[in-house]
């Protein structure tokens, strides 16, 4: 184990005092979560809606600057129909420490990421965070000639840190998941000249018939469009950022050409059919954790393989020539599986993390085919990218999982297992509760 010294210690108090004092306070006093105008409640959802836009709840409380919610009268579990709204500015939830009040991702029917900080300071304070879960959309599939798209990454199954700073304080957060998005599959019957677009962050890509391609789905929560679809002139376009993959190549009227790149956590879209040229267009890239599109068929040709994935990216398959068969689409990565922190600051005091699991989604398999490669899972707990500033004070990991690559086989300690964090962090008085693993 790492242990910190007193200047180390000393930044730690420092990053803590640097969120700042709070402008406003806003009371939390209902676990529903709706936002009902005029009813005397004020949800979760509502107070975060009136932080970030300095507008007034049902108790004429009014957001300024940086502001706490105040969930200390309230116990139980907040259950989630959806993703809380995005955090942009500086916002603490404080909560009692011996009632105890939880954010639930499970409504019964779907899970779902609880928060998204994008530029934002978010703050917990005694609160705990359960059944989180993000996955990544899966890519479009395509009749047998065309290339399917890859699976987007799955990111952050509690948080998702883009930029900002993220601060826990007496926090536990148990049975959170990050699930990567499974690449696309060739499909009978014969036809299908354009490639199939990659899955988003959020979103899987859909497939309508067109010749000249499908569109890469939206990313979410950062609003990064997919990638247009290719036409007679022009090739497929590559994802935006946090968006999927582009559009497949169109290979059947015009030059083959090959799918579009995935951006940040997309992937990338399949190549279109080669009828006329003798030539297999390629799938396109996958993003960050993106999975890569498969490759296009032409005739009798095989001509190279899959696409890449992003980093922990699964790779879209090869062609086959014998019945022009187009590409499997490589599943996405699963990264943090309670926290992802692309950017930013991630100060940890008094934290648990329990049960969370990071898995990599499967790649596109069709029976006579190859298959496309299944993303990689990595930082059980916690995935922190090059960059990330992560300080821990007093944290415990038990029993969390990172499934990593085809057999999900592990050795303990070994530079693949990863099970609780994934980067670099600077750890003072941790408890391991099943040992560590990752590195510090």
């Amino acid at each position: 184990m790492n242990k910190i010294k007193a200047p180390m210690f000393a930044a730690i108090s420092l990053a803590l005092a640097s969120f700042g004092s709070h402008a406003a306070v806003l009371t939390v006093n209902s676990t529903a979560d709706d936002t009902i105008v005029g009813d005397g409640l004020v949800t979760l959802r509502e107070a975060i809606i009136a932080a970030e836009a300095d507008s007034s709840t049902d108790l004429g409380q009014t957001g300024s600057g940086a502001d706490t919610l105040d969930l200390s009268g309230i116990a139980g579990a907040i259950t989630l129909g959806s993703s809380l709204p995005t955090i942009s500015t500086p916002i603490s939830l404080i909560g009692d420490a011996s009632t105890r009040v939880s954010i639930d991702g499970n409504d019964g029917s779907t899970r779902h990421r609880l928060f998204v900080v994008d530029g934002g300071a978010l703050e917990l304070l005694s609160i705990d965070l359960v059944n989180g879960q993000a996955v990544g959309g899966a890519g479009a599939s395509r009749q047998q000639r065309s290339g399917a798209g890859g699976g987007g990454a799955g990111l952050g199954g509690s948080v998702f840190l883009n930029a900002g700073s993220l601060r826990m304080t007496d926090v536990s957060v148990s049975t959170s998941q990050a699930i990567g998005g499974a690449g696309g599959v060739r499909e009978l019957p014969a036809g299908g000249a354009g490639g199939a677009g990659g899955g988003g962050m959020m979103l899987s890509a859909v497939n309508p018939v067109d010749p000249h391609g499908s569109a890469g789905a939206d990313g979410l929560p950062l609003g990064g469009l997919g990638g247009a679809a290719a036409t007679t002139s022009s090739p497929a376009g590559a994802g935006g950022d946090g968006a999927g993959g582009g559009g497949g190549g169109n290979g059947y009227i015009g030059e083959p050409m090959p799918g579009g790149a995935g951006g940040f956590g997309g992937g990338g879209g399949g190549g279109g059919y080669g009828q006329l040229d003798g030539f297999s267009p390629p799938g396109g890239v996958g993003g960050f954790g993106g999975g890569g599109g498969g490759r296009g068929a032409s005739g009798n040709v095989t001509d190279g393989p899959g696409a890449a994935g992003g980093m922990f990216g699964g790779a879209g398959s090869a062609s086959t020539g014998d019945g022009n068969v187009g590409g499997n689409g490589g599943g996405g990565g699963g990264l943090g599986g309670a926290i992802f922190a692309r950017a930013g600051t991630v100060i940890l005091d008094s934290v648990q993390f329990d049960n969370c699991v990071a898995t990599g989604g499967a790649g596109g398999v069709y029976p006579s085919t190859p298959s496309g490669d299944r993303g990689l899972g990595k930082g059980g707990a916690l995935f922190l990218a090059d960059g990330v500033t992560a300080l821990a004070n007093a944290v415990s990991f038990n029993e969390n999982s990172a499934q990593d690559g085809a057999g999900f086989g592990y050795v303990e300690g070994s530079p693949a297992d990863t099970m609780d964090v994934y980067g670099t962090i600077n750890l003072l008085d941790t408890i391991f509760v099943d040992g560590f693993d990752g590195p510090q």
